[in-house]
């Protein structure tokens, strides 16, 4: 950020605000190496000024450490302000809302376009910081970009003297929370929590009234038959014939020896993109990342296995499958692609 700009004092936790705003919970961008990677919070900001509008209003101002946008969506008459703070060790953004009586579009859509942007803005930084450090050094050693980031949610409902710490969705149910502080105990999310995970699909739903519905076994073939017509009897449930669910352990476990060989030339950008979406553990991160004098199929050994052992233990194993399908198909890799195709054709 240009040096004539001040800096403003900021803290990683929820702001003071007047009683007619509404905040949501506060979200963080989050780095693996514990603080925010030179360069990234002003190529942020700068990505996100094509996506929203910056602001200049008196009373907020603009700092190194801090930018304040207008977002409004195309069919609200509301303006939110998104402000975007570098607080050292995680990027905060808060999303600022002026509540009416009545409003056409809900803020839990609003707060999820505005995630949709800042996830794009995020990935778009990524991609060009990785291109600034790709080279070499002067003793010709190959150099790279190492930092991954992650979304992580601000807990609103535990005490606000106790440090930040996150919350996450069940696994099981999407509609319950934990947080960090207790990961045992699953609660509904606060007002200002579920604004980033309600699904906004209900929103669009038909009307009762116009939902196209299955007829009652009552109304089937309730026309009389004209005389002379064949009528076919209603099908029963013994004309059906359902296949038994498929085990995604076992399709998983099918395909291993054709995953271990197909990430061995992908095995960083496959782990990035794993780890990003919380489906591996810290300590594989780390070993594939930074670990020496271990071979590349060691490394895409260790990553699938702890997959494996991720996919076993968890509690819906069709959804951590698929969003483990998801990142194979976003590393950009044919063959790993065609893998990942098959995996999921095996079990959908």
């Amino acid at each position: 950020m240009p040096l004539v700009l001040n800096s403003t004092q900021v803290s990683s936790s929820s702001m003071t605000l007047p009683s007619d705003i509404i905040q949501a919970a506060p979200l963080h961008i989050t780095f693996n190496s514990g603080y925010v990677p030179p360069g990234f919070f002003t190529r942020f900001v700068v990505v996100l000024t094509n996506k929203m509008e910056l602001c200049f209003e008196k009373d907020i101002g603009i700092y190194r450490n801090r930018v304040t946008f207008r977002y409004q969506d195309p069919n609200s008459t509301t303006i939110e302000h998104v402000i975007v703070t570098d607080c050292t060790d995680v990027i905060q953004i808060d999303v600022q809302h002026h509540h009416l009586n009545q409003e056409v579009v809900s803020f839990t859509k609003i707060c999820q376009n505005i995630r949709v942007l800042l996830e794009d803005a995020a990935k778009e930084v990524e991609e060009i910081l990785k291109k600034c450090a790709s080279g070499q050094t002067d003793d010709n050693k190959s150099t790279s970009y190492i930092f991954m980031h992650k979304f992580k949610y601000v807990c609103a409902s535990c005490c606000q003297s106790t440090p930040s710490h996150y919350i996450k969705l069940s696994p099981a149910n999407q509609t319950l929370v934990c947080c960090e502080n207790n990961t045992t105990k699953y609660r509904l999310p606060t007002e200002l929590e579920e604004v980033w995970f309600k699904d906004t699909n209900q929103a669009t739903e038909k009307p009762s009234s116009q939902r196209i519905r299955s007829p009652k076994p009552s109304e089937v073939m309730s026309t009389p038959a004209e005389p002379g017509s064949l009528s076919m009897p209603p099908p029963t449930d013994t004309h059906i014939h359902e296949n038994p669910p498929v085990d995604p352990t076992h399709v998983f476990q099918s395909h291993i020896a054709k995953l271990c060989k197909t990430i061995s030339s992908d095995v960083v950008a496959v782990c990035n993109e794993c780890y990003s979406s919380d489906l591996i553990g810290d300590g594989t991160y780390s070993y594939v990342i930074t670990a020496t004098g271990v071979s590349i199929d060691d490394k895409a050994t260790r990553l699938i296995h702890d997959i494996e052992s991720q996919l076993k233990s968890s509690i819906n194993k069709q959804e951590y499958l698929s969003n483990v399908i998801e990142a194979f198909l976003r590393v950009n890799n044919s063959n790993l692609s065609i893998v990942a195709e098959e995996l999921k054709n095996s079990f959908l």
